[in-house]
């Protein structure tokens, strides 16, 4: 098992294949069939054979998509979004924000998307984020989170945006 060791390996191409998967009542998603499913604290992780583990106690994918729900104390959806970025910030000192907020539609409902940057806790190469936020009904923050290497980010945008666009929510 690579769960305490940190991801390495040649990344496999994302399977065109993408079975949905049904996570508890909250939500539905279609994965790459050759991605894996990691269960965390709050969130499900998906990503290919080899590239995510364990750095420094926290589980980490160097591709793949975190999806998940944060609490919002605010209400208002950009403001929610901006909180959670910087909360993710706290253990990820490089991650910015790099693009403006755009409108998007998951599951049927509103939401924001944006690009981030960072510096991978296990490469040290510069990667590329796309979030992806939605208030579900009880206030709290649904949010997908997708992301790659820089270089290769292009390759996989066209699967995150798939994956996110795939989800249908359930509360």
């Amino acid at each position: 098992s690579r769960g305490g060791a940190p991801p390495a390996g040649r990344v496999e191409p994302p399977s065109s294949r993408s079975p949905p998967y049904t996570e508890g009542d909250l939500f539905q998603v279609s994965v790459p069939s050759n991605w894996r499913e990691l269960q965390g604290s709050g969130a499900v992780t998906f990503a290919p054979n080899g590239e995510y583990g364990t750095v420094n106690g926290q589980s980490v994918f160097t591709h793949g998509v975190e999806i998940g729900v944060s609490r919002n104390e605010t209400h208002d959806l950009q403001t929610a979004t901006d909180e959670l970025i910087s909360s993710l910030s706290g253990g990820n000192p490089d991650l910015r924000r790099a693009a403006n907020y755009s409108r998007i539609s998951i599951g049927g409902r509103r939401g924001l998307r944006t690009t981030l940057t960072n510096r991978s806790e296990v490469s040290g190469q510069p990667e590329t984020i796309e979030m992806s936020t939605t208030p579900l009904r009880d206030g709290s923050l649904f949010y997908g989170i997708g992301g790659a290497p820089t270089g290769e980010f292009r390759d996989y945008a066209n699967v995150l945006n798939r994956v996110v666009g795939s989800i249908r929510l359930s509360d």
